[in-house]
């Protein structure tokens, strides 16, 4: 079952049982797709609290050479994650995400470098954070990354020897996989484990919906 958070049920019954003395459970809330869908125009709210995110496990086909990844987004937020892609048997990664309202690209293909790689501004004068909606779109190509921002070309990079990525996160981290990688903590200056606090839409792979979302504290977006 997709979760959404949790909501607190206030229903009282009319018993002659002081008001005190009734528990009020929080309660699992399945998503209704046609009010909140990151994969489509409807869009998803990524609230501020720390479990808020849409992660998506085991993804097949995984992201992988020669693929695309699309996601829109608005945000009145000066930092926090927009989208990272991981993989569940190397530490390879590529994350979007906002400081101090700029657009920043990160990514660690380990043998490129030997080291990580980041605080690569896609565009120095442009603020994202204006709550207006703002496209991303990122291409796999052969052996290079293209980064488009609102329909530009703005960066080209050496992505290979990158391993295919088979699970990913829109808007925030699960607190489990904060321990698991290692440039969360050497980015902590840009506060890349940041919570978005803002809406993702039209999220796609190679043109098409990844299935099976798991949803965690959103709402809808409006």
């Amino acid at each position: 079952m997709k979760t959404c958070g949790f909501i607190l049920l206030f229903v009282q019954m009319v018993l002659a049982i002081p008001a005190r003395n009734i528990r009020r459970p929080y309660r699992p809330t399945p998503c209704n797709n046609e009010i909140i869908n990151a994969g489509t125009s409807t869009g998803v709210k990524i609230e501020k609290s720390h479990k808020s995110r849409v992660e998506y496990s085991k993804i097949n086909p995984p992201f992988a050479l020669n693929s695309n990844m699309n996601l829109d987004f608005k945000t009145s937020s000066k930092s926090g994650l927009l989208f990272h892609a991981g993989s569940s048997t190397s530490n390879d990664m590529i994350a979007f995400f906002l400081h101090k309202s700029k657009l920043i690209l990160a990514y660690d293909c380990g043998e490129v470098s030997g080291k990580f790689v980041y605080g690569k501004l896609i565009h120095q004068s442009n603020s994202y954070n204006d709550d207006k909606w703002h496209s991303i779109r990122f291409k796999r190509t052969n052996r290079f990354g293209t980064v488009f921002a609102d329909g530009k070309e703005f960066s080209s990079f050496y992505l290979t020897p990158c391993k295919s990525f088979d699970n990913i996160f829109l808007g925030g981290f699960s607190p489990a996989i904060k321990k698991k990688f290692k440039h969360l903590t050497d980015l902590s200056d840009y506060k890349l484990g940041h919570r978005l606090g803002g809406c993702i839409r039209n999220f796609w792979i190679n043109g098409a919906q990844v299935k099976n979302p798991k949803y965690y504290a959103v709402s809808q977006c409006s």
